[in-house]
């Protein structure tokens, strides 16, 4: 039996489970995304569902893993200003930079820390821009990101880390699970590996960089 992972939203928090990227294929943050396909997607909105930016949230022992989507309907252009996550009661934001001023194409992007500025080690991210128009009707910004556990809190098992941005909507997206046993209590769930099919359904594909 195939292990699809459902989602559970309680009081604006998206739950998914720890260990999900080993799903079907493992994440690897190179600027394609089909790595995602088979992952669990959240929406993060302020009122209008129309508008709504798609987010998947996964961690390991060692990272936390973000694919961000923006909406085709307005507001279609990548903004890495404050990524927050918080870890037992502790916040810590960082600044996804250099998707700003970029053309056409998949670049690799820098993970600051926003408090002190500084990179932040062991970290990647890449954006695909599809079009320079920010407007209805043309395809919006994706981009994915790695970020250390350890970057977030110090000594973290990673049991349940969560993530917001208020340039994404006020939802928080949690990711839990434990350490020793990621697999234990992942629910079986059809529609979510067909939703995301469709959501995927192109392969690898070159673009200009």
């Amino acid at each position: 039996m195939g292990i699809v992972v459902k989602r559970i939203l309680v009081r604006g928090f998206t739950i998914l489970p720890k260990g999900a990227s080993t799903l079907r294929m493992p994440i690897k943050i190179d600027g394609y995304y089909d790595d995602w396909l088979d992952k669990p997607i959240s929406y993060l909105h302020y009122g209008n569902k129309n508008y709504s930016n798609k987010v998947s949230m996964l961690i390991d022992d060692n990272y936390v893993y973000l694919y961000i989507k923006m909406n085709d309907a307005a507001y279609t252009k990548f903004n890495g200003y404050n990524y927050n996550f918080r870890y037992e009661g502790n916040q810590t934001s960082f600044l996804i930079e250099g998707g700003d001023n970029i053309g056409v194409g998949r670049y690799q992007l820098r993970v600051r820390n926003q408090d002190g500025w500084t990179i932040v080690k062991d970290s990647n991210a890449y954006i695909t821009r599809y079009s320079l128009a920010s407007t209805a009707g043309f395809k919006s910004d994706e981009a994915e990101i790695q970020i250390p556990i350890a970057a977030i809190q110090k000594n973290a098992n990673g049991n349940s880390i969560s993530f917001n941005s208020p340039n994404l909507g006020p939802q928080w997206v949690t990711a839990v699970g434990t350490s020793t046993a990621p697999f234990l209590g992942i629910g079986i769930s059809i529609l979510i590996a067909l939703g995301g099919y469709l959501f995927f359904k192109k392969k690898r594909k070159q673009i200009k960089s």
